[in-house]
This record gives C-alpha cells, structure tokens and sequence, in this order.
C-alpha cells in the first residue's frame, strides 16, 4: 500500500532500516471498522528502543538521539499514516 511505500521513504531518509512484517506483523484496526468498512486502513509502526533509550537501564533513560527520533515521529507521513478515524 501507498502509505506503507510513503513511510519508509522517510525512513530511509533519515538512515533507518525498515522491514514489513518482521519481527511482528499485524495492524490494530477498531472492530467495529474490521472487514466491515472498505475506507479504513492500518499501518503500525515500531520504533526499535535501542534508537532512543539507554539499552541495559532498568528505568527508561533517554539517550542523545531521542529528540531525533521524536521529530521523526512527528513527520507529516507519520501523522497521515496515524489514525484517521476516532473511536
């Protein structure tokens, strides 16, 4: 799908591997939406921890490259491929 081809463009443009279905694969769509309306997509985006936390710390330390990966996050491509639909 288009938004799937969109995200990983912005991910490799900012130097990040990307993978379809690997390690998980799946999508959280409301049920009342699943199978039932043709308009409704889902894409799930995971951003591997070791990106933005200390790894071996036991609470969640961010690391230098967190406000990197924030933004990231918040790239336009991100917010469309988020939900479209509220609950």
């Amino acid at each position: 799908p288009a938004d799937r081809v969109e995200v990983g463009r912005v991910c490799n443009r900012h130097e990040l591997t990307v993978t379809i279905d690997c390690p998980y694969s799946g999508k959280i769509v409301p049920l009342r939406y699943l199978g039932v309306e043709p308009a409704v997509s889902s894409i799930m985006i995971e951003v591997n921890r070791r990106l933005y936390l200390e790894p071996e710390s036991e609470r969640a330390v961010r690391i230098a490259t967190f406000p990197a990966v924030a933004r990231l996050c918040k790239d336009p491509v991100f917010q469309a491929a988020g939900p479209r639909h509220k609950p």
